[in-house]
């Protein structure tokens, strides 16, 4: 993936519609927005809350460093899936296991630890 590429694009190809396919953009867009306010909560991307329109946003609109990207990709997309077509079964508890990780690999990339706060020589926020 690109940082030049379409947000709604990649989401909707990860999940399985046709980039062609408007069909479901809005409720697409509506669980992108709910991953991008997740993310928000856990400390991942820009300051203010981030939320897509259309097909116009780009990844390069949401990420100051492309670090983050695959993780974040790969964690919207589970997220809209598990919101716009859920699994059953086992595969669906898979599935949360797996956005739980997910959140807790990027809260943690963005969370420093008490190293990294003496080497930047910051007070912890506890």
């Amino acid at each position: 993936m690109n940082v030049g590429n379409s947000i709604l694009v990649d989401v909707k190809k990860l999940v399985g519609i046709a980039a062609t396919d408007s069909s479901f953009d809005t409720d697409i867009i509506i669980h992108v927005n709910d991953a991008f306010q997740r993310l928000h909560q856990l400390g991942v991307g820009p300051s203010s809350i981030f939320t897509i329109s259309s097909s116009q946003e780009t990844w390069a609109d949401f990420f100051s460093s492309t670090t983050q990207m695959p993780m974040v990709l790969s964690y919207i997309a589970l997220y809209v899936r598990r919101a716009f077509d859920p699994p059953t079964g086992g595969t669906l508890d898979s599935l949360d296991r797996q956005i739980q990780e997910k959140e807790w690999l990027l809260n943690a990339t963005v969370d420093p630890t008490e190293d990294e706060i003496e080497k930047m020589n910051l007070e912890p926020l506890w």
